[in-house]
């Protein structure tokens, strides 16, 4: 079965091609996008994660429900997390 994590952050990201005349990727970088990968370990499978800065955007952040505090590697302060509250994620993509 799919075991679909997402995690998501908002901020500021360096994106674009990086690399060298051999390879060259199009990339995002950046804590923005640090903090978003470290967050997917929280992340239940079939579901999504986000991020307090992301929670403060939303025009309904009832539909996301508060999972605590996290430390992450690289990251020198407490996170909060919220998970959304619409189960099994994956469920509804391969619908």
């Amino acid at each position: 079965p799919l075991q679909l994590r997402i995690a998501i952050n908002s901020g500021k990201a360096v994106v674009g091609d990086v690399g060298s005349l051999q390879r060259v990727d199009y990339t995002a970088l950046g804590a923005t996008i640090n903090l978003a990968a470290r967050m997917e370990a929280v992340c239940p499978p079939g579901e999504c994660v986000i991020s307090e800065a992301t929670h403060q955007m939303l025009s309904q952040p009832s539909d996301f429900r508060e999972m605590g505090d996290y430390r992450f590697k690289g990251i020198d302060r407490l996170v909060k997390v919220y998970q959304t509250k619409l189960h099994q994620v994956s469920t509804l993509i391969m619908h």
